[in-house]
């Protein structure tokens, strides 16, 4: 520590503070210290200038929570000096520096460029602040390190603090906020949010998925602390939310969504999602839901409606869906109800979707063309993993044509009885569990009985067999069979 000269106001150059083995907690290059006479008949001086300039705060804890924080030593003072009694007129602090290492967690982040600024009228007690820094990273474990940047403007009183603006962004994300807080003994916090979402800001938490679009949501916030309630239970957070265009795309598929609107509610620890509809694939889908018990087991229940959803749509959205030349036509309507408890490995689902072809030609830019009609009711346990499929037909016209060679397969089973009008159409029907079907090699999916009813026979009499390959998809099955891990199999291949 050197000072530059026994005039007023002196400086102080490389100041280092709470230094033990390797580099200290606290480094200042320069301290610039101002005081002005309060009154001399009291022989009291108030600090009136403080400026820090390029301070570096390394903070770091090890794998065991030890830190090199110190530990502040316990006061018997009963005193209740005021922060305001201590304020300097004016406050700067210049191209700081944050440091933060926590092996435990583990979490690093840094803070560059932090300017701080402040300034205090004695005569109101009111101190006016700006803070704000430019270059600041956070990274958690692995995960990608993501910059952000941040600046506020905000006053205190003694008693009200109040954020006149403030300003976080990440990446192509911001969130916006300006509120007050009064009461310090029993705080009530009170604002309004504007939060814009980028969303190709999720690559950085999880690589896998690729995604363009902004998702805004803008609101209202209150907040009250009372004894022996939950943070959740004390806040009180509602608004609306809106994307004109949102796309997400991952390995599995893509799917975009266009004007999505819709309305929450945040409050006694439970989400309300009293609206929330999106025009996709074709059609348009409308959700409404509620999470209860935020801060134990949560109870949640989810209702969507789908219409006018375009099959088509949906093949083309998935990658993994492969019909070689074959497009499938069908509007889809109907709902889809979710429920879970604690874990979302305990949803449970049911689906009761009407499928209806349009009128369409027989090939269009050399795709085969189907149409689909029908109804699918299912329900899905996920504690169980088990798909029960009821009361559910779905109708394919196919020609053999309709499949390449090398996926026919031809599907027996004996005692059929065959109706002998001349069609080309089959039927699928599937009805309540009667039998367990598992097969050694796919994944368990319930206990579903599938069976089928052939409206066709050829001229002599004898049964016609088509392929029934296709992962996903219903469409010419023959008597028997089970449908296992998405895709038909033959009888054989089912437990009986």
């Amino acid at each position: 520590m050197i000072f530059s000269s026994p005039r007023l106001p002196p400086h102080l150059y490389n100041v280092e503070l709470f230094k033990n083995a390797g580099s200290p907690l606290l480094r200042i290059d320069e301290v610039i210290v101002g005081f002005k006479i309060k009154s001399a008949l009291k022989r009291s001086v108030q600090l009136s200038d403080l400026v820090i300039q390029h301070p570096v705060v390394n903070v770091r804890i090890d794998q065991n929570g030890s830190s090199n924080l110190p530990v502040p030593p316990a006061s018997a003072s009963n005193s209740h000096t005021s922060v305001f009694d201590l304020a300097v007129e004016h406050f700067q602090l210049t191209n700081g520096t944050i440091l933060y290492n926590d092996q435990a967690t583990p979490v690093q982040a840094d803070i560059n460029d932090l300017q701080v600024e402040s300034r205090f009228d004695s005569l109101r007690t009111r101190c006016d602040a700006s803070i704000s820094y430019d270059k600041g990273n956070v990274q958690y474990g692995r995960y990608a390190p993501f910059a952000h940047a941040f600046r506020t403007r905000l006053n205190a009183t003694p008693a009200s603090f109040q954020i006149e603006s403030a300003e976080l962004t990440v990446g192509s994300s911001a969130a916006e906020f300006q509120g007050q807080a009064s009461n310090f003994s029993n705080p009530v916090v009170t604002g309004t949010y504007k939060l814009r979402i980028g969303a190709g800001d999720l690559r950085t938490l999880s690589p896998g998925i690729a995604a363009d679009g902004d998702v805004i949501l803008d609101g209202q916030v209150h907040y009250q602390t009372a004894v022996g309630r939950s943070l959740l239970k004390s806040i009180d957070l509602h608004g609306k939310l809106e994307s004109p265009s949102l796309l997400l795309a991952s390995r599995q598929g893509r799917v975009a969504l266009r004007k999505v609107r819709g309305q929450y509610q945040l409050s006694n620890a439970a989400l309300q999602l009293s609206v929330i509809d999106a025009d996709t694939l074709g059609g348009a889908i409308h959700a409404a839901g509620d999470i209860e018990h935020l801060d134990a087991r949560a109870i949640a229940r989810v209702a969507a409606s789908l219409r006018g959803i375009s099959l088509s749509q949906v093949e083309h959205s998935l990658k993994s869906t492969d019909l070689r030349g074959v497009s499938l036509r069908s509007t889809v309507d109907g709902t889809v109800n979710l429920a879970w408890i604690g874990p979302f490995e305990n949803l449970s689902a049911r689906s009761d979707l009407r499928f209806k072809a349009p009128a369409v030609a027989a090939s269009e830019r050399g795709e085969k063309i189907i149409p689909v009609n029908g109804a699918l009711r299912t329900d899905y346990s996920a504690s169980g993993n088990v798909l029960t499929v009821h009361s559910s037909s779905l109708q394919v016209p196919l020609h053999r044509s309709h499949c390449p060679r090398r996926t026919r397969r031809p599907l027996a089973v004996a005692g059929t009885n065959f109706d002998k009008r001349p069609s080309r159409t089959y039927r699928a029907s599937l009805r309540s569990p009667v039998r367990h079907l598992e097969d050694p090699r796919h994944r368990r999916i319930g206990n579903v009985e599938l069976s089928s009813r052939r409206i066709a026979r050829s001229p002599n009499n004898h049964r016609k067999t088509e392929c029934a390959e296709s992962p996903g998809v219903w469409w010419a099955l023959e008597d028997g069979g089970c449908f296992a891990a998405g895709e038909f199999l033959a009888p054989e291949r089912c437990e009986r």
